[in-house]
């Protein structure tokens, strides 16, 4: 059975310049990285992305691409309903490398937008 965590990290600001305290606009890659590693060595494996948060997906894809196991991740994302539309594309979770992330055990919560 699947615990559902009481921590989840919000990654808005690892895609776009977000936030009123975000003095330094959005962090590099190696910087996203070295926080979604920060995070994960303390054992937080629920992140929360949106296709609205600018790159923040690819950052997400990038980091678990590299990662392994990723049976013990989780995702939270927020989709528009035309992304269940015939004919739609909805592709999530592409690194930079071009590796696809997404199966292999990965697991998803959507929530729809209306």
């Amino acid at each position: 059975m699947n615990k559902i965590s009481k921590l989840c990290l919000g990654t808005v600001q690892l895609g776009l310049d977000y936030g009123v305290a975000n003095r330094e606009g959005k962090p590099s890659l190696e910087k996203s990285l070295k926080i979604l590693d920060f995070a994960c060595e303390r054992g937080i494996r629920w992140f929360d992305t949106a296709q609205a948060y600018g790159n923040a997906e690819e950052v997400l894809g990038e980091y678990l691409a590299h990662r392994g196991n990723l049976s013990e991740f989780h995702l939270i994302s927020k989709l528009v309903p035309k992304a269940f539309e015939e004919g739609s594309e909805c592709v999530c979770f592409y690194g930079s490398s071009g590796t696809k992330a997404e199966g292999d055990g990965l697991r998803w919560t959507f929530s729809l937008n209306y």
